[in-house]
């Protein structure tokens, strides 16, 4: 999406198509849950252009794919820099003059037509300027991975980094250009498009209805949903269960080759718990409004009997409550015989 200068807002951005856009969720290998996203995983994880090539040799089961290829860098020519010199594994650059900017130019031959990548690895990132066969891309993060261009097969390009900072570290033996080998590429997404979800038309961000058709058993389908426990899936009106894929996406096996009915819903826990609470609120709140007379009538009772039990006027005779007038419990309690010390003296000797 690029934005012009026009006031006017509908002409003020042009979309351009991706021509390898994916479906919001595709089949890929099983191997692709094995995949470790920690940076420290792979001896080549400390690039992502690398780890690009990796993921998609898992999301294919295949032993390697190498979409970005690494360009053989044929010289390397310093511009008012002290070094380098070798610091923790990396070759630190800095300015001979500190007046003025210290620059490192790379030097290489395209291998073959197509677009080129900057990255460059290190553990202490700084802001730096890029140009290429004069040309500037901006100033960036050397930890980002920036195009720097298209190139034809043969032609020598040459890549100005700029310090925009007194000190620059690069990794050593670590590439820091690379070419995107498009047939390679167009190939692999091709192959993994070949299982997509067709989204139905009345989906929405809580809802989405789909068909696909798959070509093997246990058949594993990634999505490009952030991971959370509220999704729920159904295959052909089953549910089955989501698996937390490359510690970020949502995505699910389906056990049978064929055509299939998918159906995936959001439902967060906070949901269903509101839910819940909220039907029972209003089942309590029926209960009530129904039975009410029948409510107050039998509080009325239980507190007419505890004012009855407070004053004297029930008496407990062993098997239950009976209820006396208040003449009747005065003479009960005149009828009740005394207790006699001795009686107790009595029913020792007795005993």
């Amino acid at each position: 999406l690029v934005c012009s200068e026009s006031d006017d807002w509908y002409i003020r951005y042009s979309a351009y198509l991706n021509p390898y856009a994916l479906s919001i969720a595709y089949g890929v290998d099983d191997a692709l849950l094995d995949y470790d996203m920690n940076p420290g995983s792979s001896p080549t994880s400390s690039s992502p252009i690398k780890r690009l090539n990796e993921l998609l040799s898992a999301m294919l089961g295949e032993e390697e794919i190498t979409a970005f290829k690494p360009v053989e860098i044929t010289s390397i020519d310093e511009q008012n820099c002290l070094g380098p010199s070798s610091v923790a594994g990396h070759s630190k650059y800095s300015p001979e003059d500190a007046s003025q900017n210290a620059s490192i130019t790379y030097h290489f031959t395209a291998e073959f037509s197509g677009e080129a990548f900057f990255y460059m690895p290190s553990d202490y990132n700084r802001r730096i300027s890029i140009t290429a066969n004069g040309k500037s891309y901006g100033t960036n993060e050397n930890c980002r991975i920036m195009s720097i261009g298209f190139y034809s097969a043969g032609e020598e390009v040459k890549v100005n980094v700029k310090l925009e900072n007194d000190v620059l570290y690069v990794k050593n033996n670590e590439d820091v250009i690379y070419m995107l080998d498009t047939p390679v590429f167009e190939d692999a997404i091709t192959r993994i498009g070949e299982t997509q979800l067709q989204i139905g038309e009345d989906w929405a961000n809580d809802y989405l209805p789909a068909t696909v058709t798959t070509k093997k058993d246990s058949q594993f389908i990634l999505t490009t949903i952030p991971y959370d426990e509220g999704w729920k899936v159904t295959v052909d009106g089953k549910p089955i269960e989501i698996k937390e894929t490359l510690d970020a996406l949502v995505g699910f096996e389906i056990d049978k080759a064929g055509e299939h009915e998918i159906v995936m819903e959001y439902r967060p826990t906070a949901f269903t718990l509101g839910l819940t609470i909220s039907i029972a609120s209003v089942l309590i709140f029926a209960f009530v409004i129904l039975f009410d007379k029948k409510i107050r009538k039998v509080l009325s009772v239980i507190a007419e009997k505890n004012d009855k039990i407070s004053a004297g006027i029930y008496s407990y005779d062993g098997d239950g409550y009976d209820i006396y007038s208040s003449d009747e419990n005065a003479e009960a309690a005149e009828e009740a015989p005394e207790n006699d010390p001795n009686d107790n003296d009595e029913n020792k000797e007795e005993s």
